[in-house]
């Protein structure tokens, strides 16, 4: 069972990621789409990446 502490961070993590979805997808599409998609998915997988990964190693660690 998760305890609510680890649920917590999940939903933290779960809405900074989304918060930084839609900010860079409406960034995107307000400068006309300066770069083709394939470059912003790099991009921002590139900056989600390691926030990903560190917390899946600490939940995995907490279990």
């Amino acid at each position: 069972m998760i305890s609510e502490c680890i649920a917590a961070e999940i939903n933290q993590l779960l809405r900074l990621l989304t918060s930084a979805s839609v900010g860079v997808l409406e960034w995107w599409i307000i400068r006309s789409m300066p770069y083709p998609p394939s470059v912003m998915v790099e991009q921002f997988w590139n900056l989600l990446n390691p926030v990903v990964e560190r917390h899946e190693h600490r939940s995995i660690g907490s279990r």
